[in-house]
Order: C-alpha cells, then sequence, then structure tokens
C-alpha cells in the first residue's frame, strides 16, 4: 500500500534535487545544437520586432483617437442640451424685447415674456457656473442680456417698459450671442469632407 507524501517529505524531495548545471555544461549543452539554435535565432529575434510594432499600432492608435477628441473639444463641442437651450432663449428674449419696443399693450409684452423668463430661470439654474460652457462665447453674451435687463428692471421696477436704448443693446448682446452659437442643424464631423 503506497503511502501519499507527507508535506514534510515533499519539502525533502525537493531540496534533494541536483545542483544547477555549471556553466561550462550548459555552453558545451548550447554548441551540440547549434545548428538547432541557429534556426530559432531569427524566429527569437522577430518576436521581440512583432511585438514592438503590435504595441507601436496601439499607441498610435490610442493617441489619434485621443487627437480626435481634443480636436471636437477644441472647436467648441459644447452639450447639445446647452445649444437647445441657448437658442430657446435668444429666440423668446428677442420676441419678448421687441414685443415689448413695439408698444402692444402690456399683457401682450407680459405674455410674450412669460417663455423667456421659464427660459432665463433654466439657463440661470442649468448653465451658470458649469465649466462646459463658461468659457464660451455665447454663454457669456447671454449671460451679459440677463445682465442688462437685470439691471435694467431693478432699477426701474419690474413692470416698467424697456427703454429704446436698452431694448437695442440687449438685442445687440443677443444677437452677438447667436453668432457665437453652431448653427442649429450643423453636424459636425472630424472629418473635413464628411
Amino acid at each position: 500500500m503506497a503511502s501519499t507524501p507527507t508535506p514534510i517529505r515533499a519539502a525533502t524531495r525537493c531540496s534533494q534535487r541536483r545542483p544547477p548545471a555549471s556553466r561550462s555544461t550548459l555552453v558545451a549543452a548550447l554548441q551540440g545544437c547549434g545548428k538547432r539554435r541557429q534556426e530559432l535565432a531569427p524566429v527569437a529575434a522577430a518576436e521581440p520586432l512583432l511585438q514592438r510594432r503590435q504595441l507601436l499600432g496601439v499607441a498610435t492608435t490610442l493617441c489619434a483617437s485621443l487627437s480626435f477628441q481634443r480636436i471636437a473639444i477644441a472647436e467648441g463641442a459644447v452639450p447639445k442640451a446647452y445649444e437647445t437651450t441657448a437658442h430657446k432663449l435668444v429666440d423668446a428674449l428677442r420676441e419678448a424685447i421687441s414685443t415689448d419696443l413695439s408698444d402692444a399693450e402690456e399683457r401682450e409684452v407680459r405674455r410674450a415674456a412669460d417663455p423667456a423668463k421659464s427660459l432665463v430661470r433654466e439657463f440661470l439654474t442649468r448653465w451658470k457656473g458649469n465649466g462646459l460652457v463658461e468659457g464660451e462665447e455665447s454663454y457669456r453674451q447671454l449671460s451679459a442680456a440677463i445682465q442688462q435687463l437685470g439691471q435694467f428692471y431693478q432699477q426701474n421696477g419690474q413692470r416698467t417698459r424697456l427703454s429704446g436704448e436698452v431694448g437695442r443693446e440687449v438685442l445687440n448682446t443677443l444677437d452677438a450671442a447667436e453668432a457665437a452659437l453652431p448653427l442649429r442643424d450643423a453636424k459636425t464631423s472630424l472629418l473635413p469632407f464628411f
């Protein structure tokens, strides 16, 4: 009946192995199969080159994809939600201001200003201080237009009609904001010919 080796016996067996071959023994063994070694040398030398080429290919692909992302960000890729909110805000403010400047009745002016009020609230709560859009020219222009309107109504009261001068200044600021926004239906592409 064969007994299974205990861990102690296994450890002793491992320690009873032969000592490693000397350097001269290894050289003699390699010289004996010199032809075989010469046949394997090109394969062994080509292996690191193949691995290096594969790594370079992967690195190049990663660098290219990162640079495309940087180009998209550098070209002013702002969130789509910001673009739609900004376009709606420009349209609503322009409509409200032009209604106010056209000597319309007060209830018509208030009705035209209601969508603008809700959009101003949405714009300020969602995008004020947001790092994704703070550097955008359209954001600066829209913020300036809102500040101009806020200062006018703070000084003159909420029910006061806009003066022609302030109205024109705000409309000019809105025009600059709209010019800084990307076109409404423009599709951005990483490649210039698509």
